[in-house]
């Protein structure tokens, strides 16, 4: 028979974590982790040596944009939203407002929590007010 390859060895750029995750994520600390085996920290720490602050700070980027999208959309914490922003885990402002465009915050935040705080926290820094959700909706919409 022909077999199709489906592209199933392809991995996707997005993927799906708990809330928690991100939450956790950027705040991550290497020096303070646990292992199931202390040799095994111990030589992690020795193979990070003076690069933790570096690789704390690449981790904490990674999980910013989850973090963000999290704090809007399920907690409606807008003073939680503020402090991403305003950590540089995103990048600059701007770059800050393209992730929460990007990745649907104000809509979520509109349509989950409806919590005022988060999306007049939003619209503040400039979110765009047409900005879609991966649903398809906008927060003018709702």
């Amino acid at each position: 028979g022909n077999f199709m390859d489906q592209g199933s060895d392809v991995v996707g750029d997005e993927g799906w974590f708990p809330s928690v995750v991100g939450k956790y994520g950027v705040n991550v600390d290497l020096t303070n982790a646990q292992a199931s085996n202390e040799n095994d920290r111990r030589n992690i720490l020795r193979m990070i040596g003076d690069k933790a602050d570096e690789i704390n700070l690449s981790l904490r980027k990674k999980f910013a944009p989850l973090a963000l999208y999290n704090a809007a959309t399920t907690e409606g914490d807008a003073a939680e939203v503020q402090r991403l922003v305003d950590s540089g885990l995103l990048g600059t402002r701007e770059e800050a407002l393209a992730v929460v465009d990007r990745g649907g915050s104000l809509a979520g935040a509109a349509e989950y929590t409806w919590s005022t705080k988060v999306v007049e926290y939003l619209l503040s820094m400039g979110a765009n007010p047409d900005a879609w959700d991966e649903d398809g909706y906008s927060p003018v919409a709702l």
